[in-house]
């Protein structure tokens, strides 16, 4: 314990001065507190993880998955006890596998549309296989309508995309390719619809909407080579 040096008193640690005589106690630098505190005064915020970009397509399609199972097994639980068999519940059941299918590809495999488009499609094609051969147990329309209906979609759209990632600064360019998708896909609809009900290959209704999508589509070509053309030009002028 310290004490005075002029009278020699023992004092508590905590006094500055003698209480007899008045001198002011000599604390030693190396001598250790009293009370020294063993904890902060406040514990250190964690730093908050954030998830990242795979942990969060991970969580949406768990979140799906949950949302789409509980119907399921709801629909298909109805089905078994009202039927004592699995019958009716196949269309919704496929339905919501479809659902899923097409909500995963994208999460699993994202930026790829090269793997995207293609395997969705494939999902809608099983999709309809399944719808058309459920109730008599055949294959009535979907090769000659829902196939090529599928494959002139996959086909087009798949194209637009990877055109559109290749010139994705060029507006222009990116909304001609899509009239220009609109209107193919509306004379491959006409073609295959017409062939499918008349059974013979006839163009009726698709011209109304081909050619306008098309003259548009050209005229946005048009200022876009133009506008690209004229910025060339000013910037060779500037140097």
């Amino acid at each position: 314990m310290p004490y005075c040096s002029r009278c020699g008193v023992e004092v508590e640690p905590t006094v500055e001065k003698c209480p007899l005589c008045g001198t002011p106690i000599q604390q030693l630098e190396d001598e250790p507190p009293l009370f020294q505190k063993k904890y902060p005064d406040a514990l250190p915020e964690k730093p908050k993880q954030e998830r990242t970009a795979q942990q969060k397509r991970m969580l949406a399609l768990e979140i799906v998955s949950i949302s789409l199972a509980l119907p399921l097994l709801i629909v298909l639980g109805i089905n078994l006890i009202a039927n004592k068999t699995v019958s009716w519940s196949l269309y919704p059941i496929s339905a919501l596998i479809l659902i899923w299918i097409l909500t995963a590809i994208p999460l699993l495999i994202p930026k790829r549309p090269i793997i995207i488009i293609p395997g969705e499609v494939i999902a809608v094609a099983a999709f309809l296989v399944i719808v058309d051969y459920l109730p008599n147990n055949q294959i009535d329309w979907y090769l000659n309508l829902a196939l090529p209906t599928i494959a002139l979609l996959g086909v087009i759209v798949t194209a637009i995309v990877l055109g559109a990632r290749r010139v994705k600064e060029h507006g222009f360019l990116i909304a001609a390719m899509i009239l220009a998708g609109v209107g193919l896909i509306n004379l491959g609809l006409d073609l295959i619809i017409m062939s499918y009900v008349r059974g013979k290959v006839s163009i009726v209704w698709s011209p109304f909407v081909l050619i306008p999508t098309f003259l548009i589509a050209g005229g946005l070509l048009y200022f876009h080579f133009r506008l690209r053309k004229k910025v060339n030009l000013e910037r060779r002028l500037q140097r």
